[in-house]
């Protein structure tokens, strides 16, 4: 076979297998950064521990590191459409895991801000994360401050 038979052959593979290979391979071998990669590893043991959740490796992203988090979105494996996704804060230098709950974004758009802006706000305002429906509805006013502006 010539060079550009082979191309052709991986093409189609890629085409018809690349999804399913992809889910195999484990989520943080997919990054070259040591942080990228352990905070993945930790926000996979995380999900496992807390969710009892079979995680997708292909959905899976650190969406935001800084020196000292990063911010780790596991796709849970399922045919729920859209698809659910875990929100851990990993803290680098403790390993601590802040577990953020599951997500969906709707009408095809990936908008991983709203989970990260809104655990910053809550950290700027000294509040712990709400868990639990009580919670979120008591939290999502406006967050003021001690002298009534709103944040």
């Amino acid at each position: 076979m010539a060079w550009n038979d082979w191309l052709l052959f991986g093409v189609v593979v890629f085409l018809f297998c690349g999804r399913a290979i992809a889910s195999a391979v484990p989520p943080h071998w997919w990054y070259a950064s040591p942080s990228k990669r352990r905070a993945m590893r930790l926000a996979v043991q995380a999900a496992a521990q807390l969710h009892q959740a079979t995680i997708d490796g292909s959905g899976c992203w650190v969406v935001r590191k800084d020196p000292e988090k990063c911010f780790v979105f596991l796709q849970q494996k399922g045919l729920v459409q859209p698809p659910v996704y875990f929100v851990f804060v990993v803290w680098l230098a403790s390993s601590r895991v802040d577990d953020l709950g599951g997500w969906q974004f709707h009408w095809g758009l990936f908008w991983p801000d709203q989970p990260i802006e809104a655990y910053e706000r809550c950290r700027a305002a000294g509040r712990p994360w709400p868990v639990g429906l009580c919670e979120w509805v008591q939290w999502s006013g406006p967050l003021k401050s001690e002298n009534g502006e709103i944040l």
